[in-house]
Parts: structure tokens; C-alpha cells; sequence
């Protein structure tokens, strides 16, 4: 029998009762516990004495339930995955130090709904990202690591199970939010993790077995899994992923040179045919600030594909910067088609 069964819970609940809380209550947003010797356990959070951002211990009243973390993390074999402790999303990283110590670094997935007016998303674009949920094609999401691309990505999801139903199929490592279940009345989302890490292409051709109308995709790895994204993208799903660039630009540049690899010529064709918005961000103070590009729902005649196409990506800054002011003017981003003259 494993440590963490011979804890009664109730009991460990009535213990933690002189300090008044729970690990959960603890308001912190990485916790790092060592792996091969008990008592070390530190926290990034807000120290309450001078607001600032602190690496500090963590209270010893909190220690019964630090030492049941340590023994789940210890039990995992996994180097990166999430788990969900006290109620708490974790997102777990394990390694072992130059020094020989094993140490378990865990960010703290916040709690969110997941609407993109809680998460402070600029309200001229929320119209053109709820609209993309009745499209097929491909959301890209750029941006660092710890600026909120994957919470960004399982927000749009969600939003758009809830509003047009259907059926969702997820491809991460590791899944950090639990999308999987019922959403809104008539939208499902079938949530699966990679274990192997060269396994992201078979686990996307797997996801088209179970015809989605949406995919999400954690990250591509792989130029494979780049091109199983492309097909799927235009071919009637709608795909959402994420990707490590530092502007839209480089986005499409970094795309069409990972899916080349599988694709050759054919990738930036693909790309420019099937994609529908480039979104790169950073996180500041009152929430994401995005930098967009969207491409016309209606495709024909459309010179952003056209550009993407021909692997002219330097041309799109003008696109990109005529969009961001028709944004803050209120002004519809692509003209409604012409009436027919019957």
C-alpha cells in the first residue's frame, strides 16, 4: 500500500484545523518540493508584508499536506505532467539537480471560467474570436513561455463548444485545464494527453477518427504533427494550437519551416489556404495584450493568404496594422460581400 493511502483524509482535515487552512488556501503561484528528503517545500507568492513577488518557505502548518504532495509526486514516474491535488490544477515538472537532489517544480493553474471577459480580453476582438468558432481552418497562438497562450487556447475552446455544441478533441502534455465532459447543451470535449513524445502526429491522426469539429493541439513538436495540423486545418476542422515565436511574423515564418520539412513546397500553400488568425501576446497588468491577424472568412481574393502563399510574410505588417485600426475605430474588418442582382 502506497504512503498516501495510510492517510486518513478527515483526520489530516481536523489536523490542519490549527492553522486554520489548506494547502489550496495557500495563495501561491509555484511551489517547488524536494523530491528525496522531507521538510523543503518554498512557494512564489506575493509576500503580504510588502506586496512584492517572493520566493519564501512554506508555512509549517501546512506540512501534513505538503509531505501527501510529496508522496504523489514521488509515486509518478512522469517527468512533466499535471494533477489536480486539493481541488488545485498542478502543472509538474521533476528534475534532478547538479547536485544529486530531486526537486518537483509546480505551477499553479489559476482558477477561471475561462469567458474571455473574465480574462480581460480586449472587447473589439471578442466578436472576431467568437465568430472563428463557426469557421474550419487554424487559430494560431504565439507568444513566451508564462504568457497565457494555453489558457488562451482552452478559452476559445470552451467558448465554442458552449456556443455552437459539437464535438472537441484535445491533443496535450499535459492537459493543464479539465475541459474534458459536457459543455453549454449540445458541445462534448474528449481530452487526451502524449505520453510519448514523438507521438504527437499518430495521436493527431488518432483525434480524426473521432470527428471533431474542433481540435486542440498543445504545442507542435514535430514537423509530422505540423503537417497532420495543416491537413486537418483545411479540411473541414477547426484547429487551435499554440507556439513559442515572438510576433505574428515569426509565427508564420516558424510554421512554414517546421511543416516544410514534412510538407515541402506544399506547406506554405497549406498554411495560407487553411489559416484564420495568428494571435500573439503577452501578459500585462489589465490582462493579455494581443497583437492580431485575421484572414477572410470568405478566402477568395483574400491578399493575407496570398502573401502567406507566396512566403511574402514580410508584406503583412501593413495588413496587421490596418486591422489593429479598424479594431479601435469600430470599423468591420472585412466588407460584407456584394448583394447578387437577381
Amino acid at each position: 500500500m502506497s504512503q498516501i493511502a495510510k492517510f486518513d483524509r478527515q483526520a489530516m482535515n481536523q489536523q490542519l484545523k490549527r492553522c486554520g487552512q489548506l494547502l489550496k488556501e495557500l495563495q501561491f503561484i509555484d511551489m517547488y518540493i524536494r523530491l528525496d528528503q522531507k521538510d523543503e517545500a518554498r512557494v512564489n507568492m506575493t509576500n503580504p508584508a510588502n506586496g512584492r513577488l517572493e520566493n519564501l518557505a512554506v508555512p509549517e502548518c501546512f506540512g501534513e499536506e505538503v509531505e501527501i504532495l510529496r508522496e504523489m509526486l514521488r509515486e509518478t514516474t512522469k517527468d512533466d505532467y499535471s494533477l489536480t491535488f486539493e481541488e488545485m490544477r498542478l502543472r509538474v515538472a521533476r528534475r534532478r539537480m547538479a547536485n544529486g537532489e530531486q526537486w518537483a517544480a509546480m505551477r499553479r493553474v489559476a482558477d477561471s471560467d475561462l469567458s474571455m471577459e473574465s480574462l480581460k480580453f480586449d472587447p473589439n476582438l471578442i466578436p472576431y474570436f467568437s465568430k472563428m468558432g463557426a469557421r474550419d481552418g487554424l487559430i494560431l497562438i504565439a507568444g513566451a513561455t508564462g504568457h497565457g497562450k494555453t489558457t488562451t487556447a482552452n478559452c476559445l475552446l470552451s467558448h465554442y463548444l458552449k456556443q455552437y455544441g459539437k464535438v472537441a478533441y484535445t491533443v496535450e502534455d499535459p492537459a493543464e485545464y479539465n475541459l474534458h465532459g459536457k459543455h453549454g447543451d449540445n458541445g462534448y470535449c474528449f481530452q487526451t494527453e502524449v505520453d510519448d513524445e514523438h507521438g504527437w502526429a499518430d495521436a493527431l491522426k488518432s483525434a480524426l477518427r473521432w470527428h471533431p469539429k474542433y481540435i486542440l493541439v498543445g504545442e507542435i513538436r514535430s514537423p509530422d504533427a505540423a503537417a497532420q495540423v495543416l491537413r486537418a486545418a483545411t479540411s473541414g476542422h477547426l484547429v487551435i494550437t499554440t507556439v513559442h515565436a515572438g510576433s505574428v511574423e515569426k509565427t508564420l515564418h516558424g510554421m512554414i519551416q517546421i511543416s516544410s520539412q514534412a510538407l515541402g513546397d506544399r506547406a506554405a500553400q497549406l498554411l495560407g489556404d487553411g489559416l484564420s488568425c495568428v494571435i500573439h501576446q503577452t501578459l500585462g497588468a489589465t490582462g493579455p495584450q494581443m497583437k492580431t491577424l485575421f484572414t477572410n472568412p470568405r478566402r477568395s481574393g483574400d491578399g493575407i493568404r496570398s502573401h502567406i502563399r507566396e512566403q511574402k510574410i514580410h508584406m503583412l505588417s501593413t495588413e496587421m496594422d490596418q486591422q489593429a485600426a479598424r479594431l479601435a475605430q469600430g470599423v468591420p474588418l472585412f466588407s460584407a460581400p456584394p448583394r447578387r442582382v437577381s
